[in-house]
């Protein structure tokens, strides 16, 4: 029976409904359109999300002041833009024990003075489990916000954020009894390691910390007395300008189960790069630890020079590393290099390639805008290359000139694989194939796996098999506007006029396969009669031709 009239519909498709839009205007729309609903919006099955967003209109707030007395046992969250225009929102706020069911609270551009004047408000609060605060004008009274906010007895959540760049948070360490029921803590101001060791004395329950320090400049960290916290499993720390050993001093007081650490960075200190103090204070002080994300940014200057610490990159391919599939790349604008550890990500050519995880370098050159950065083999970035162990290149930029890749790869003696987003070939109009390729190929290369992301003409696929002639896995994404199957065939061909006894597998990325495509393919191979031995099959929109020569 076809459903004509909203009223046809039942209560549990509201409630469902309900819980996507905000709670007041809910109320606006259902409250007076007859029994049925009202009854329906009283109900203590639906709870209100609120959303009040500065605006201020006597006539809004009026209503909106009638709704929170009427309602305030179904009043799930709340979350308030505060200005100086419409402040006055607290005066018909009575915050007390009727909120019964408020759990999250939401406070966004509040001055301080009016968040101390609230906060002991809240204790009354049986279930105010979230607490989330943005206050402006905070440099000195953060201290205060915080020894509030670590005696509300429900809390499970707090997160605060400052924007002012000169901040203190004054607060004494906890004494006996005096803990928070804190799990899950997000500090976005400026604070040093000293306030923050602080903070943390008031929190022994404490699972995930998430830790942004925005102030360019850090007071000298002061000795900090060991805190057992033995629930945290979990730290996010965005610091820049921090050095090293200031972290590891801050990170090694904390007697915890860590499984979990991010660390964002960008400083000068190139301590960062050295395996070998990574792996000494992750075995001694994290033994515990399962996943690791770890960014590193430094600028490249004019006089940007990197020799003295490259070697060091080469201690990221030890057994250390390798056990915990943890992978070292480098990423690589006009502007500055990245950095990164992280846990390995499957790459595109992990379906077919039997090999084991050994391969822990990683370099992506991303975007250059001016080319130059990659055309001069004698600028210091490709110190990077001749002195770091590569295994891996991805190129994102389009269209690289074909002889900047020679130079490139020329450069990474010991790289296997190569993803690059497309390739351009018009300086090599006035010159034969083979006379290139006889000019620039060198025994040195390697590579034996490429991924063409975008190709323009078939030449292009010609030129990376010549260039590479240790190839055995080939894949080409965008096979969209071509005629697919004379393409592969052509392909096919090639591969055998040339005697190219190494390449084995060949996948393309075709948005429109499907097992008729599959069968195409197949009834081709056999009336062409390419190769006695081969398998098709088909993942997806991948398709994949595996031969023996």
């Amino acid at each position: 029976m076809s459903i004509t009239c909203i009223e046809n519909l039942s209560n549990e498709f509201f409630y469902e409904m309900f819980d996507y839009l905000d709670g007041y205007d809910i109320y606006k729309a259902f409250s007076n359109m007859n029994h049925r609903f009202q009854q329906l919006v009283n109900s203590s099955f639906i709870l209100f999300k609120i959303k009040f967003d500065s605006i201020f209109d006597e006539l809004y707030t009026d209503d909106f002041k009638q709704f929170l007395l009427f309602n305030q046992q179904q009043i799930y969250s709340i979350q308030l833009s505060i200005s100086k225009e419409n402040e006055h929102i607290f005066s018909y706020l009575p915050i007390d024990s009727q909120f019964n069911r408020l759990e999250s609270l939401v406070l966004n551009e509040l001055e301080p003075i009016i968040l101390i004047s609230l906060l002991p408000k809240l204790t009354c609060l049986s279930r105010l489990y979230s607490l989330t605060v943005d206050i402006w004008n905070s440099s000195d009274k953060l201290g205060h916000v915080y020894q509030l906010v670590l005696t509300l007895p429900k809390l499970k959540y707090f997160k605060c954020s400052a924007e002012d760049s000169d901040i203190n948070v004054p607060i004494p360490f906890a004494m006996k009894n005096q803990y928070s029921t804190i799990e899950h803590l997000v500090i976005n101001h400026s604070c040093t390691f000293n306030e923050l060791s602080a903070i943390l004395s008031y929190t022994p329950q404490i699972c995930r910390l998430n830790f942004a320090h925005l102030n360019d400049s850090n007071s000298p960290i002061a000795t900090i007395l060991p805190i057992k916290l033995a629930n945290l499993t979990y730290i996010t720390f965005d610091i820049p300008y921090i050095i090293f050993d200031e972290f590891k001093m801050f990170i090694t007081s904390l007697d915890c189960q860590l499984k979990i650490l991010r660390f964002y960075t960008r400083s000068s200190d190139i301590n960062y790069l050295e395996a070998n103090q990574w792996e000494e204070l992750i075995l001694k002080y994290l033994p515990q630890l399962e996943k690791f994300y770890f960014q590193y940014v430094e600028e490249i200057e004019h006089d940007y020079h990197c020799a003295t610490y490259l070697e060091d990159f080469n201690q990221f391919n030890s057994s250390f590393w390798i056990e915990r599939k943890w992978e070292f790349v480098t990423e690589m604008d006009p502007c500055e290099v990245l950095h990164s550890i992280h846990p390995y990500k499957k790459r595109w050519h992990d379906n077919i390639s039997s090999n084991k995880f050994f391969e822990s370098f990683r370099l992506n050159l991303i975007c250059p805008s001016r080319e130059e950065y990659l055309e001069l083999p004698e600028t210091n970035i490709y110190n990077i290359f001749t002195t770091t162990h590569f295994h891996y290149l991805e190129i994102q930029k389009e269209k690289i000139d074909f002889s900047i890749l020679i130079n490139i790869i020329d450069s990474l003696s010991e790289l296997d694989s190569l993803k690059i987003h497309s390739l351009s070939l018009s300086s090599t109009k006035s010159l034969s194939m083979e006379k290139i390729i006889r000019q620039f190929i060198s025994n040195k290369n390697k590579i034996t796996k490429i991924c063409l992301e975008n190709m323009i003409e078939i030449e292009e696929v010609y030129f990376l098999i010549k260039l590479c002639p240790h190839l055995n896995y080939l894949q080409i994404n965008s096979l969209n506007t071509i005629d697919i199957e004379l393409f592969v065939q052509n392909i096919i061909n090639k591969i055998k006029n040339d005697y190219n006894h190494n390449l084995r597998v060949l996948c393309f990325c075709i948005s429109t396969a499907d097992d008729d495509l599959v069968q195409e393919f197949e009834e081709m191979a056999i009336s062409q009669n390419f190769f006695l031995d081969y398998t098709i099959k088909r993942e997806l929109n991948h398709i994949y031709i595996t031969m023996k020569i």
